[in-house]
């Protein structure tokens, strides 16, 4: 159980120091981190190209959270 605790406490801590930096007008490179940016699953290369995340829900998701910290 704490495991799983504190991987989301590390995805949280994550997700608020991109958002952190981007409020600041810090440019961030998300890209081909190698692991979701929502879950933290493991995402794989394909073509040479990381995916940010490791199915649609995930990316949506994130949208979604992102946009709700625009305003």
């Amino acid at each position: 159980m704490s495991d799983d605790i504190d991987a989301a406490n590390e995805q949280a801590e994550k997700w608020l120091n991109i958002h952190i930096k981007a409020a600041r007008g810090v440019v961030v490179d998300i890209n081909g981190t190698g692991s979701c940016l929502y879950c933290g699953e493991e995402v794989l290369e394909r073509d040479g190209v990381v995916s940010r995340f490791c199915d649609k829900e995930c990316a949506a998701e994130w949208e979604n959270r992102s946009s709700l910290l625009r305003y």
